[in-house]
């Protein structure tokens, strides 16, 4: 590779099929001067007892062929990427994407197909998390829940299409482009980031331009227009009936409100009660505190009616952190919280919940 060149693209290329003959070699060794070279192959006769047979045979002569090689009398297509390494050794590159007959062929788009199916399958399992399961299994759609309806229409369509693709992968790549376009278009009714121009078209010739900038597109979408006003806060537990959750700063302000879901082997007229008497909620310190000293910490309102943002689970008990106090302040301050549960509480299950603004 000559110096300042840091990329090479090399092509497949054989002879057009002349139309005046001349179009094979009968010398192999004569190098690439024709679309076929001739070549005798053994062949056994399947019909009948006759020996064996030397039968000529075309055999397509192609060659490898660097980007600056001239190939205007020649048939081409670019197969493969090779770049420059710091070291100045060489290696293929991988985003490359050829002119290729399945999508399997080029595996930048099988990972990238793959990276995207599951993406949308969290973000589906994120748009469940947003709405109300008032009996199990069985999801509640109010009045002010449209957008995140049909969002989550748009990318349980998309997955179920994708996968397909994805398990017969032997089909050709326009058919993913199609449906990759098909998504992109879908999720620009939520956001105006993106205009239809910016849709770019399919060329066979060289899809990798097309479909890295499809990607690019549906992976800022996917992150701007399923955004969410709740939450949950992955808890720890850091010792026995210590839960410990991180307050991300960035997502969290003095207008987020905190919920904590609480589902026991016991009535629920009695978890109602033991929970705001029994539970210590606060920063990490002033809890180890609270539990020795047997002080209250940040008060926990039984919430029977929550915010529609949080999704209902059957038997779970919803309570409020009260958002005052120097105990809030500091757990705030902290960006941590903790939560005691004294054991005895037969299958405690724990969920903290951040709604937004």
């Amino acid at each position: 590779m000559p110096d300042g060149i840091n990329e090479f693209t090399f092509y497949l290329a054989l002879h057009p099929l002349r139309e005046t003959g001349a179009n094979y070699s009968q010398d192999s060794s004569a190098g690439f001067v024709a679309r076929y070279v001739s070549e005798q192959t053994p062949v056994a006769d399947h019909f009948t007892d006759a020996a064996e047979a030397d039968i000529t045979f075309l055999k397509t002569s192609v060659k490898l062929i660097a980007h600056s090689e001239p190939r205007d009398q020649l048939l081409s297509v670019p197969l493969v990427r090779v770049r420059r390494t710091a070291t100045s050794g060489f290696e293929i590159d991988d985003s490359f994407v050829p002119p290729c007959l399945a999508i399997d062929a080029s595996p930048v788009l099988h990972q990238r197909l793959r990276q995207l199916i599951d993406a949308l399958q969290a973000k589906v399992n994120a748009l469940y998390g947003f709405h109300r399961e008032p009996t199990k299994n069985i999801i509640e759609f109010r009045s002010g829940d449209i957008a995140s309806f049909w969002l989550l229409h748009t990318a349980s369509a998309a997955f179920a299409s994708l996968a397909h693709l994805y398990q017969h992968s032997a089909l050709h790549p326009e058919r993913l482009f199609q449906e990759l376009l098909r998504l992109a278009g879908q999720l620009m009714t939520f956001s105006k980031g993106y205009a239809l121009s910016d849709l770019p078209a399919y060329r066979h010739d060289d899809p990798g331009p097309g479909f890295a900038r499809l990607d690019t597109i549906l992976r800022d979408l996917l992150e701007t227009v399923i955004s969410t006003r709740y939450f949950a806060i992955a808890l720890e537990e850091v010792r026995p009936s210590f839960h410990a959750g991180r307050l991300d700063s960035g997502k969290i302000d003095d207008k987020t409100m905190f919920y904590i879901a609480v589902s026991a082997d016991m009535p629920t007229a009695e978890l109602v009660e033991a929970v705001p008497a029994r539970f210590k909620v606060g920063a990490p310190d002033d809890v180890d505190k609270l539990v020795l000293s047997a002080m209250p910490g940040v008060r926990l309102v039984y919430t029977p009616q929550v915010p529609p943002a949080i999704p209902v689970r059957p038997g779970a008990c919803y309570f409020s952190f009260e958002p005052r106090g120097g105990l809030y302040e500091r757990m705030l301050q902290a960006q941590s919280a903790m939560i005691y549960a004294p054991s005895g509480i037969n299958d405690l299950q724990l969920e903290l919940i951040a709604v937004t603004s």
